[in-house]
């Protein structure tokens, strides 16, 4: 997972490459802890496993009497069959679990407050945490703590 707004599809990769989402500057710029605290915020950036298992469609071999079918258009059929989920899908689309429960739970510690600079008295920066842990894949954590993943 990633946060939104730090990808973007390279073109003519019909979706399926990405890209850092630098400007003409070249610095990203990283999302706040406290804008981090929505699940709408949180991207898939991995491609997604497909039903065969893999992330990757296997090279299609010609049936009967489809010797003279294209490899492209063989290769067409088999992405049809088994498509690949959208990049850079939000989390918060993702189907729910068995039970109704949400795909993913999202919880933030201590982003609400933050630290005063003692020379100033002005409030610096924010040193929360948020987590988001999913409910399809045990044992999937994502952290999130002052611009770093």
């Amino acid at each position: 997972m990633t946060p939104k707004g730090l990808y973007r599809f390279v073109e003519d990769s019909q979706d399926r490459e990405l890209e850092d989402n630098a400007n003409d500057e070249g610095e990203i710029k990283k999302p706040s802890v406290t804008e981090m605290c929505s699940l709408d915020m949180w991207l898939h950036k991995d491609p997604s496993i497909l039903n065969q298992g893999k992330v990757k469609h296997n090279e299609p071999k010609p049936g009967p009497g489809e010797e003279d079918v294209e490899p492209e258009e063989l290769m067409k059929r088999e992405v049809a069959k088994d498509p690949w989920e959208k990049r850079l899908k939000p989390i918060s689309d993702d189907q729910k679990t068995k039970g109704g429960m949400p795909a993913w739970i999202l919880r933030s510690y201590e982003t609400q407050s933050n630290l005063i600079d003692e020379k100033s008295g002005k409030a610096s920066k924010n040193y929360g945490t948020v987590v988001v842990r999913s409910l399809w894949w045990p044992g999937s954590y994502s952290f999130y703590n002052s611009g770093r993943l």
